[in-house]
């Protein structure tokens, strides 16, 4: 089974949808590829820059988000500042050569943008700047990849991670999957990472068959058409509250619609 092998998008909360837009687009001429209702959020636009036919920039804005930046908290400030665990330091954008990232370099400065000169970090080479939002991005060109010298024993030594551990980070067993959790699982024991939706949907969520919730959420209406894609998915909906009923009905789970409690 595969292993991940690349970033399909990765999404930045913004509040100006088309302020980060046409910045991105106008200093690092990246095209817009798509732009619709995010799906299933209330009030919540998607937006996607384009990098490469499998990987995008993409922004998602709701006037819920909140405007509040808080330098080392929420955003690092600089390319060694600090900000809370889970959050996002920076990202590096990815071009093919010395002259393309010199090019880009130029453009930067050009438009006022405070930029840092090239940094030659071995494996790659690099500049930084500040882009809206507070959000700290590198431009950067591979120079030779990473080897076995990348990997420091001293640092991991520091942070604990034994040889054997370490053996096994830089050579992980190929990937497997596992069986669902049974109906009746206390999710309060098993899973130390949940999500922050409901858990007795998240619940209801992993006893439907994936067939089912990938049939009911398949978007067969273009996401451009909001009118389609509203009834689209109140059809959707309706058909998976028929499964949760006859799901309930033919295995009546006490625990589905009452989360165990935490046990001591």
């Amino acid at each position: 089974m595969s292993s991940p092998n690349g970033i399909n998008h990765l999404a930045l909360a913004t509040t100006d949808m088309k302020a980060v837009l046409q910045f991105f687009n106008n200093v690092l001429g990246m095209p817009l590829v798509a732009l619709y209702w995010m799906h299933g959020a209330k009030n919540t636009i998607h937006g996607f820059l384009g990098l490469n036919e499998h990987s995008t920039l993409a922004f998602v804005a709701t006037p819920e988000n909140p405007t509040e930046v808080s330098i080392g908290v929420t955003h690092a400030g600089h390319s060694q500042g600090v900000t809370a665990a889970g959050t996002m330091q920076r990202f590096s954008l990815n071009v093919d050569s010395l002259d393309d990232l010199l090019l880009v370099k130029q453009a930067l400065d050009k438009q006022g943008i405070a930029c840092s000169d090239v940094i030659d970090r071995k494996h790659i080479k690099s500049i930084g700047f500040t882009a809206i939002d507070q959000v700290e991005v590198e431009v950067s060109t591979v120079v030779k990849g990473f080897d076995e010298d990348s990997i420091s024993t001293e640092v991991a030594k520091a942070f604990n991670i034994s040889d054997a551990e370490l053996s096994r980070l830089t050579k992980p067993e190929e990937y497997q999957a596992v069986e669902p959790l049974p109906a009746n699982a206390d999710w309060n024991q098993l899973l130390e990472y949940k999500p922050t939706f409901p858990e007795r949907f998240m619940r209801l969520l992993c006893l439907l068959p994936d067939d089912l919730i990938m049939d009911a959420t398949r978007d067969a209406v273009p996401p451009t058409k909001p009118q389609g894609l509203q009834l689209k998915r109140k059809f959707s909906m309706f058909k998976l509250l028929l499964a949760s009923l006859a799901l309930f009905i033919i295995k009546p789970h006490k625990t589905l619609f009452t989360m165990p409690s935490k046990q001591s």
